[in-house]
């Protein structure tokens, strides 16, 4: 489906519509630093992408992380992974950090790592300079 909620019953309520099984609602969460980070990155403009982040709201309880992404921000908000630029292969033999069996990063910490390694790059192996943030996804 690809749309993005920031009120879960919506988002519950357009999967279900959909008539399918195979459908599931994601939800995308960030640390209250990185979140910060990132409206920051972003100017700090008074817009409603980022209502929920200054809302501060936790993650549900009932909620399962299956891993975590490096993600770069283009105008309007459209996201696209670390993978992208497939650095993959080159983190795990130069940081030792391996993917999860959903191919994301096991750990916040490990995420962190691959995005300073990633921005530390020489400037012509750097990827293209837009926000990048750490998110976690969780079902």
């Amino acid at each position: 489906m690809g749309d993005w909620f920031q009120n879960r019953a919506e988002a519950d309520r357009a999967a279900g519509s959909l008539g399918r099984a195979d459908v599931r609602v994601v939800t995308v969460a960030m640390s209250q630093p990185d979140a910060d980070h990132f409206m920051v990155q972003w100017g700090d403009v008074p817009t409603p992408w980022f209502d929920l982040m200054r809302r501060r709201q936790p993650l549900a309880s009932t909620a399962r992380v299956l891993g975590y992404e490096v993600v770069g921000a283009e105008e309007p908000l459209d996201f696209h992974s670390w993978h992208c630029h497939g650095f993959a292969d080159e983190v795990s033999g130069e940081l030792g950090v391996t993917l999860n069996q959903h191919g994301m990063l096991s750990s916040i910490a490990d995420a962190h790592q691959v995005l300073n390694w990633m921005l530390s790059r020489p400037q012509q192996d750097r990827p293209k300079e837009v926000p990048w943030t750490v998110v976690a996804l969780a079902v």
